[in-house]
């Protein structure tokens, strides 16, 4: 009998517990639709009556009862004009909901649904916006100063007359509404614009790079190239062809944002190279490969000068330590400007300025290796030359 009373208490307990938990989960998923338990929040609806937390959860169940009834049953959320500064939305669905004009101003709205939402001229300065579902959202005219739109979708939403200074746009999917350009000017200092992205389309972002073009913004507008071609490789079927366009471009110039990067790696491979010259200016011929000093016959010869070709080494440089290493970054430098582009050619420049008439020159692998450097030295060169003054990538 104390066995089968046991038994009774055990089931009791965990029927209660499954209930408790049933209760506590259904408690939990209401709680994305709440505004901060933690706070006493008060806000106003329109004609200035004021709501709490469970006055907004109501109006929220309601809303998600008009969606899933098929507009049948409960209510449509009507929170136009209402002042829900700071709330926290977090997880809500108010897709097709009227927010016009409302006051959300520091309000946590990340992960929300305002799908097709009516948000024109509201006050989302400062809000947490971030992977927030905003497709087909009318947004013309709303403040959006400093709003976390990190991961927003906005596909096909209305930006016309949006104040998106000092937004963070990070991986938002910016595939709005077409025709439709936001407020170009507020854009200057939005955050991220390079990371921004697009679903199916990339019409949303070629329509606002042209209008940065336009309004002369050309440091936006080359960070919208990027991201354009960014997101065009990502989506190639070709996997080499995408692993050939990332080491050709955008690595090296970012797609056009980064026009000075080119520079300082060509300029980061002349010691790494000088390393490599290094051991032949010692020894002379080294592993089969050397590097020769040959004079201009038209020059003056000094007394006690030789006039032939001469291999550099220990006995032609007199030193083994900085003298030998200069000389290797010297002809490191010749190699990576031997090679000139249109007018531009550095490498002639450089030898006008020696205060003897002579030419390096090289023989065996030292030859071959010159002259992989001066083929990657000239095309980083035209890439930067060609990114900085042209748009070669539009």
């Amino acid at each position: 009998m104390r066995s089968m009373g046991n038994l009774g208490c055990a089931t009791a307990l965990l029927a209660a517990l499954v209930f408790w938990a049933a209760v506590g989960w259904a408690g939990a998923d209401d709680k994305n639709y709440t505004a901060k338990d933690e706070q006493d929040w008060q806000g106003r609806l329109r004609d200035s009556t004021a709501i709490n937390q469970a006055d907004l959860y109501e109006i929220l169940h309601l809303h998600k009862l008009w969606l899933k009834g098929n507009k049948k049953e409960g209510k449509q959320a009507d929170l136009s004009g209402a002042g829900l500064s700071e709330a926290t939305l977090w997880g809500a669905d108010l897709s097709e909901a009227d927010l016009s004009g409302a006051n959300l101003f520091g309000a946590d709205l990340s992960r929300i649904d305002l799908g097709e939402a009516n948000l024109r001229e509201a006050d989302l300065r400062g809000t947490n916006l971030g992977e927030a579902d905003l497709s087909g959202a009318d947004l013309s005219g709303a403040n959006l100063r400093r709003a976390d739109l990190s991961g927003a979708d906005l596909r096909g939403a209305d930006l016309s007359g949006a104040d998106l200074s000092l937004a963070d746009v990070t991986e938002a999917i910016f595939e709005t509404k077409a025709g439709i350009i936001t407020n170009i000017p507020s854009m200057a200092t939005t955050i991220n614009l390079w990371t921004i992205t697009y679903y199916d389309s990339p019409h949303g972002l070629v329509e606002l790079r042209d209008a940065f073009k336009r309004a002369g913004m050309r440091q936006q507008e080359r960070e919208l190239t990027y991201a354009i071609n960014h997101n065009r490789r990502l989506k190639e079927d070709e996997a080499i062809w995408s692993y050939a366009q990332w080491f050709l471009f955008e690595f090296p110039v970012g797609w056009g944002m980064n026009p000075g990067r080119p520079l300082l790696i060509m300029a980061g491979f002349i010691p790494v190279f000088a390393i490599v010259y290094f051991p032949p200016m010692g020894v002379g011929r080294w592993a089969g490969g050397a590097v020769w000093l040959r004079w201009r016959p038209e020059r003056r010869v000094r007394r006690n000068e030789l006039n032939h070709p001469q291999m550099l080494k220990r006995q032609t440089l007199k030193s083994q330590g900085l003298k030998r290493a200069g000389w290797a970054l010297y002809f490191s430098i010749l190699s990576a400007f031997h090679i000139g582009w249109r007018d531009l050619n550095v490498g002639n420049w450089i030898s006008r300025m020696q205060p003897r008439e002579y030419t390096l020159r090289a023989r065996g692998w030292v030859r071959t290796v010159s002259g992989l450097q001066s083929l990657l030295s000239v095309y980083l060169l035209a890439l930067a030359v060609l990114t900085y003054f042209g748009r070669p990538f539009e």
